[in-house]
């Protein structure tokens, strides 16, 4: 792992996405036990959470903003593994911030769909951190609403054979 920052609120990120990736995509879920279809990995304490899963959904609120609200007072920061963008939660609101890893030619690779090797970009986990350190989340959520209300919508379909 590398940390590629001063003083980071968040975890040590390794510099290639594959290992964070694999380190988290087949493990389960603490609060289920099963594996999520839609794996998110906390920036602040590391924890897998399910993004999206109605396995772990409670009074209307999905594992991430349960999970923000007991990791760091409702204000969380997630990997979402098998998107490659980072989730930001404030309370019940969230929104899609981009991805802290880019390929070779600085690109994103939402949904990890081009195959290309992903890297951590320091200039990326600093805007992170300055919106996180600077207090900014719940003004970035409000100018930057997600697309739709709810992270159920961003489940997969589990294929069966």
């Amino acid at each position: 792992s590398t940390r590629l920052v001063r003083d980071s609120p968040f975890i040590p990120l390794p510099t290639h996405y594959s290992e964070l990736y694999n380190r988290y995509t087949h493990a389960p879920c603490q609060v289920c036990g099963t594996v999520p279809l839609q794996p998110a990995v906390c920036l602040l304490c590391a924890q897998l959470v399910c993004a999206g899963g109605a396995c772990c959904r409670s009074g209307g609120d999905e594992e991430c903003t349960r999970h923000a609200a007991v990791c760091s007072g409702g204000i969380g920061a997630f990997v979402v593994l098998k998107a490659s963008t980072t989730l930001l939660v404030v309370g019940r609101r969230h929104s899609w911030w981009g991805s802290l890893f880019l390929d070779a030619h600085g690109e994103e690779d939402r949904g990890l769909t081009r195959g290309r090797p992903l890297l951590l970009n320091p200039q990326r986990l600093e805007a992170v951190i300055a919106l996180w350190e600077g207090h900014g989340l719940r003004e970035y959520l409000t100018h930057n609403p997600p697309p739709f209300p709810h992270l159920l919508l961003l489940r997969t379909r589990r294929t069966s054979h």
